[in-house]
């Protein structure tokens, strides 16, 4: 099998392309909007293009069998400039689109996100709550999505769309910033300054997800029948099955660095927002239709977590400008 990441030396695409790279029947190939700084363990060809250069996106599909699309602006930068977030995430999609048909691609993989479901997100969420997203960033991938079941529906090519919750881990490498993310941020707080602020209370629920188990997933849904898969709505939730509150996260995470780097962080608690009563309600992100296609979680929460210490601990001094 040929296989196209987008956004490959990315957060995410780092991760599975490192995943995928071990599976000898799959030929990886990452697009990149440059070739250099390339990490030691790339061993896939790296192609330079941009979504928003069609040219560039016809000849990376040339002779590939499946794309993953992960190439888009992050939710810090979509919020800053929500115009070029349409223009990445929405226009940039729909260009790669186009790019796959015009090379007879079988199948398009795309990472949504759970925000889609925005003031809809809690409770038993499903695929089929109805999405109501409020930031540039959920609002332009539910545009994305729009745009592969357009084509899934011409039966162009297939669709396979994964809303992913909050997925974590250490990145494939130490100049990937997303210590953004809650439980990367925390983990690097403890082991930079030996203590983890919370600017709430932390009260807020949210599903987790190891990147070990995204990235099993992934490889789950390239190795079954397709006829497995929904072709009506291809749309799947992607969760960890995970629901702790952001409180609980840090008490965990100070857990493990006592375990695995010796050392006790203080935690310190923000106060109270009024804002987030919605999300101080426990989140049940319902992963049920993925798991009929037979997709298991290993819930390897405690090894992601510390690997991630690890990984910042290796790398702190490069990381100490990294903290938002």
């Amino acid at each position: 099998m040929n296989l196209l990441i987008t956004g490959g030396l990315g957060y995410i695409g780092g991760r599975l392309a490192q995943y995928l790279e071990n599976n000898r029947e799959i030929n990886v190939r990452l697009l990149a909007r440059s070739d250099s700084h390339i990490p030691e363990w790339v061993h896939s060809k790296t192609i330079v293009g941009d979504v928003l250069d069609i040219t560039s996106l016809k000849k990376a599909c040339e002779n590939v069998d499946t794309v993953i699309h992960l190439a888009a602006l992050n939710e810090i930068d979509s919020g800053k400039n929500p115009l070029e977030a349409l223009r990445v995430n929405g226009e940039g999609t729909l260009n790669l689109i186009n790019a796959a048909i015009a090379n007879k691609v079988k199948r398009l993989i795309y990472f949504s996100t759970f925000h889609v479901y925005g003031l809809n997100a809690s409770g038993n969420i499903t695929e089929e709550t109805l999405p109501l997203p409020v930031h540039p960033y959920a609002i332009t991938h539910h545009v994305s999505e729009d745009f592969i079941r357009m084509a899934a529906y011409k039966k162009e090519l297939e669709g396979v769309i994964l809303r992913l919750s909050n997925g974590f881990g250490y990145p494939a490498h130490a100049r990937i910033n997303r210590w953004s993310l809650v439980v990367n941020n925390l983990c690097l707080q403890a082991v930079l300054n030996r203590k983890i602020v919370l600017k709430t209370s932390g009260k807020q629920y949210r599903d987790f997800i190891t990147l070990t188990d995204v990235s099993r997933c992934v490889d789950h849904i390239l190795s079954i029948d397709t006829s497995k898969l929904d072709k009506k709505n291809c749309i799947y939730n992607l969760g960890g099955e995970f629901s702790v509150t952001i409180l609980d996260m840090a008490k965990l995470i100070k857990e493990r660095c006592e375990e695995t780097l010796d050392i006790c962080p203080e935690i310190v608690i923000g106060k109270d927002d009024s804002s987030n009563t919605v999300l101080e309600k426990p989140v049940i992100y319902n992963i049920d239709k993925i798991k009929k296609t037979g997709f298991r979680l290993i819930s390897n929460v405690n090894e992601e977590i510390d690997k991630t210490l690890v990984f910042c601990d290796t790398h702190k001094d490069l990381l100490k400008c990294s903290l938002p």
